[in-house]
């Protein structure tokens, strides 16, 4: 079984900050909780197809880097200051009840 870990890390790392903060803070608990699990998992070596048909070719390490750097933006972005600052109690909610859903079962 292979893991999207990389593939979905590198989309939120180089997708549109602004329409995927959007995106993150509408995410219900239910797939918030999924999206964390997934970047936290094992990372795996895999490859990117660019659209000059080019394959790149992500490394574990690589792969593990980049994982990190998009957990830490989901957290940015659900965390940002004008989110908090108007919708404290609903971030945090959402925040914890993502947690609790990080482990299918």
């Amino acid at each position: 079984e292979r893991s999207s870990a990389g593939l979905v890390a590198y989309t939120l790392i180089n997708g549109d900050d602004n329409i995927l903060a959007e995106w993150t803070r509408l995410l219900i608990p239910e797939a918030l909780g999924p999206l964390l699990s997934t970047l936290v998992s094992e990372p795996k070596t895999f490859n990117i197809v660019e659209t000059n048909d080019d394959r790149i070719k992500i490394e574990k390490d690589e792969a593990l880097l980049m994982q990190q750097l998009a957990l830490c933006k989901v957290i940015h972005w659900l965390g940002n200051e004008h989110i908090m600052s108007a919708e404290q109690k609903a971030a945090t909610r959402q925040m914890q009840k993502a947690l609790e859903r990080m482990n299918p079962n």
